[in-house]
């Protein structure tokens, strides 16, 4: 994937989570993680459904290979403390 897809990427993808909260089905995205040696990007987002983030991809006709529902596990201060 190249940067300028990337970009358009990027462009439709907050315009339509921002259509898709408005007409209450909230859809955030959080973050991306690009790795251009895979040419791959990972998107994180948060919604009540991955069901709502494929209707996006889809009706954009952005590419995208699965969507699938993860958890959060991010280390607070608190637990990456070495014991």
């Amino acid at each position: 994937m190249s940067l300028e897809t990337l970009e358009r990427m990027q462009r439709v993808l907050q315009t339509s989570t921002s259509l898709s909260t408005a007409h209450g089905k909230p859809v955030h995205c959080l973050h991306s993680v690009f790795l251009p040696g895979d040419g791959l990007v990972i998107w994180l987002f948060s919604a009540l459904d991955a069901i709502d983030i494929r209707d996006i991809y889809e009706a954009n006709e952005l590419p995208f290979t699965r969507i699938v529902e993860v958890t959060d596990l991010t280390l607070t201060t608190e637990s990456s403390q070495s014991v």
